[in-house]
């Protein structure tokens, strides 16, 4: 009796679970998704645009010794000046290139 009961309540378990995993993904409306799309393609515009208008600033930049590394989460992974980047710095930023 006790293994029935067992077995039965891991049945209600995984029949939970399954619909409720089912019931995690709406359907997106058409005029909806044509309206976030239409967003998200004026974002990417203005973001290539402004990409654009930086890429011969950091290309100019790179040639000097400070090239854009977007991967850089760390001050170790950056190119540190030999000086510090004013008088009275401290830290982690203190030999970064500043001005």
């Amino acid at each position: 009796m006790v293994s029935v009961l067992k077995k039965l309540v891991a049945v209600q378990l995984v029949l939970c679970l399954t619909l409720t995993t089912f019931a995690q993904y709406p359907e997106i409306p058409a005029d909806v998704q044509r309206a976030s799309d239409s967003l998200m393609n004026a974002a990417r515009k203005r973001s290539d645009s402004a990409w654009a208008v930086a890429l011969p600033l950091i290309d100019k930049e790179a040639k000097e010794g400070r090239p854009f590394i977007p991967w850089a989460s760390r001050i170790d992974e950056l190119p540190q000046a030999a000086i510090p980047a004013f008088p009275g710095a401290e830290g982690g930023g203190k030999f970064s290139f500043g001005g």
